[in-house]
């Protein structure tokens, strides 16, 4: 597909960047097993500590034919270490970028100068055309059901009217897939390849504890809940019971602190 061709790896799925889940390991795994692996640039905060992450990662891609790996970058104003993580970014020619939550100018600039290539998270046409005006390389159709932040949209209905809105635009589907049926689905339907990210939280290189892998496993369609309490961006979580306490929409005062 036009993924495995833009980012030379044997299989159109990206391990989808998750917040204090992806690590090192399992982005080593991903390239390992010919598909692209991704972490967020938050998940290494502490100084110096990309940098030799980064450094691994490119050791490891030196060994492969055929896998990859990436950087999900929160472009948006609230992450205060966006600058920094970018310019090392650069630095060490990270091959490809997912951006989200803001606009993707300077990554796409930057990237662009070494031959990286850059996808932008999208919920809408409008966010998209945005992102394709500015020069992005693909898009991460985000929809209904998203692990992380998810969109209003169901992938059924975003990913068609984005191909027919870009056709030269590669289109990645994000939301609820997890199975060969599901990869298959999204193909079918025009995607250029599949983002998965909750089913690999119940792996071994996982850092998580066995008890979040095990909910992961065994939760139903009816265990899982939207929210906006978690970050003001409505994301989809299980339904626990703290879940349940705190409820799942935002009050006045922490919709300003949101803004």
């Amino acid at each position: 597909t036009k993924l495995t061709q833009l980012l030379n790896i044997d299989f159109p799925m990206i391990m989808a960047p998750m917040f204090l889940v992806s690590n090192e390991d399992m982005v080593t795994a991903a390239m390992r097993s010919g598909i692209a692996g991704t972490f967020p640039s938050l998940n290494y905060r502490n100084p110096g500590e990309i940098d030799q992450v980064l450094d691994k990662l490119n050791q490891e891609k030196s060994k492969v034919s055929n896998g990859t790996y990436g950087i999900n970058l929160i472009v948006q104003k609230t992450n205060p270490l966006y600058e920094k993580h970018l310019k090392v970014c650069v630095e060490k020619k990270v091959p490809f970028y997912i951006t989200s939550l803001g606009s993707p100018r300077e990554v796409i600039q930057q990237a662009h100068t070494y031959g990286a290539k850059v996808f932008c998270d999208v919920t809408n046409i409008e966010h998209a055309r945005k992102c394709f005006d500015l020069g992005c390389d693909g898009f991460i159709a985000v929809g209904q059901g998203a692990g992380g932040h998810a969109g209003p949209n169901s992938l059924q209905i975003l990913i068609p009217a984005l191909q027919q809105a870009f056709p030269n635009t590669p289109v990645i589907a994000a939301g609820g897939i997890g199975n060969g049926s599901g990869i298959l689905s999204m193909l079918t339907l025009g995607a250029a390849g599949v983002s998965v990210g909750t089913r690999f939280i119940a792996s071994t290189e996982s850092p998580v504890s066995e008890a979040y892998k095990n909910a992961i496993v065994k939760s139903k369609m009816e265990d899982i809940v939207m929210t906006e309490k978690i970050s003001g961006t409505p994301c989809t979580i299980i339904n626990t019971p703290f879940a349940k306490k705190i409820g799942y929409k935002q009050n006045w005062l922490e919709r300003a602190l949101s803004n």
